[in-house]
C-alpha cells in the first residue's frame, strides 16, 4: 500500500518495493528498525503473497482496512486433463489487513491479534473469488467473500458501522 498524503504538489516520486517496508512476517509488537519506521511513515508498506498466490479482484477499503480476496492455483493444474475439472479449480483466499501498517485487524483464526495468520483464511468455496462485498445485517455490517460470510471467532461483525468515507487502493508490483 503507497502512502499519499494527498498534499496536492503535482510533483510524483517514482517508488519502487525497496522504499516501502515490507510488513510480510511483521507481527504487532515486533520491533521496527528506525530505517523500516521511516519507509513505512514516509511511503507504505507490502506483503507478498504465496508462491503462485495472485489477487485477481478488486480490493474494498472499509473503515480503516483494506480487504482482498487471491488465487493459488492448484498444485496439480498442469497435470489436469481439462482445466474445468473439479481438481483444476484451485483455492481462494481472504485477506484483512490494517491500512496504516497490514496488522490483522481482528480475529479471523484466532483470539490472538498479533498472529499473522489473522490476515488470511481459506475461503469454503474453491476458485478464482470475487469481490469482496459489505452487506449490512441484523448485527451490523458483514463482509462477503467467495460466497463466505467473513466475521470473528464470536460471531460477531469485525466491522463498524459508524462511518463510510470513499478510498481507492492500486496494486503496483506484480
Amino acid at each position: 500500500l503507497v502512502r499519499d498524503d494527498r498534499q496536492g504538489s503535482g510533483d510524483m516520486e517514482d517508488r519502487d518495493e525497496g522504499d516501502l517496508f515490507d510488513a510480510t512476517s511483521w507481527a504487532p509488537g515486533d520491533t521496527i528498525s528506525d530505517g523500516n519506521k521511516a519507509k513505512l511513515d514516509l511511503n507504505g508498506w507490502y506483503v507478498d503473497l504465496a508462491d503462485k498466490e495472485k489477487s485477481l479482484a478488486n480490493p474494498l477499503i472499509y473503515n480503516g482496512n483494506v480487504f482482498f480476496t487471491a488465487y493459488t492455483p492448484p498444485a496439480n493444474a498442469a497435470d489436469a486433463p481439462e482445466e474445468c475439472t473439479g481438481s483444476a479449480l484451485g483455492d481462494g483466499y481472504f485477506y484483512a489487513v490494517s491500512v496504516a501498517d497490514a496488522s490483522p485487524p481482528f480475529d479471523l483464526v484466532d483470539e490472538n491479534h498479533t498472529n499473522l495468520e489473522n490476515r488470511k483464511i481459506k475461503l469454503n468455496s474453491q476458485g478464482i473469488p470475487g469481490d469482496p462485498i459489505i452487506m449490512n445485517g441484523d448485527t451490523g455490517p458483514l463482509i462477503f467473500a467467495g460466497g463466505d460470510v467473513i466475521k470473528d471467532i464470536h460471531g460477531e461483525s469485525p466491522l463498524s458501522s459508524d462511518s463510510f468515507r470513499q478510498e481507492f487502493w492500486i496494486d503496483l508490483f506484480d
